[in-house]
């Protein structure tokens, strides 16, 4: 219902943009516009890309991952001094004195790793997971086109109500006129009326229906 109101307000934007112009659309320029502001489709869109990129991201499993892990920190804790000599690879012998172990200098520590994941078995579960992916990737390239099959559908349905009532309007704008031409010319008690008033009230009746209509018509459109 949500997407149907959506359409509508498009086409009906649509439609006051071109009468503003004096223009008049087809079917095909109508859909084009719908079809290129759709939020309807573009979420499809983007839900359809996503699962590409996720599918893409899982096919590549195999691939090794590199790493760079980089820790700084300054500290006199002599613990955290002492292990931080040590991980830097630069422990001297005047490092073992007993006063610079228990009471060391603030100092500044770096570490540094660079490192390599090859994944050699996985129990099959990375495989499992492009799998489901494919799988998905195929559901959202249904979802995607059936919403636009499913917009272009209604949007047909809309534009040929408006051709209708358009077509019906000018069909009973023409009989207005014949009518109120022969109720301008109806003379009641000539002998070429010999209906007489019946006859006056019932064109009459059927101006009123006509003009009735009319106005039906045209709020339909609107």
């Amino acid at each position: 219902m949500k997407q149907l109101f959506y359409i509508m307000m498009i086409v009906i934007s649509v439609s006051l943009n071109s009468l503003a112009h004096g223009q008049e659309l087809s079917f095909e320029q109508v859909w084009s516009e719908i079809n290129a502001s759709s939020a309807a489709q573009q979420a499809a869109k983007f839900q359809l890309e996503s699962t590409q990129e996720a599918k893409s991201r899982a096919s590549r499993h195999w691939l090794p991952t590199v790493y760079l892990d980089a820790k700084t920190y300054q500290t006199n804790d002599p613990g955290a001094s002492f292990f931080g000599l040590i991980q830097q690879r630069s422990l001297q012998t005047t490092d073992f004195n007993a006063n610079s172990i228990n009471h060391p200098d603030a100092a500044v520590y770096t570490r540094g790793a660079l490192g390599v994941n090859l994944a050699l078995y996985e129990g099959g579960m990375k495989s499992a997971q492009v799998d489901m992916l494919k799988h998905s990737e195929v559901a959202e390239e249904n979802i995607y086109a059936q919403t636009r099959l499913n917009q272009y559908a209604q949007v047909g349905v809309i534009y040929g109500q408006l051709g209708v009532l358009e077509k019906k309007q000018d069909q009973l704008t023409y009989l207005k006129a014949q009518v109120e031409k022969l109720l301008k010319n109806y003379q009641l008690g000539s002998r070429s009326n010999p209906v007489g008033h019946s006859g006056l009230l019932g064109m009459k009746s059927l101006a009123n229906r006509i003009e009735g209509l009319l106005i039906q018509f045209q709020a339909q459109s609107q």
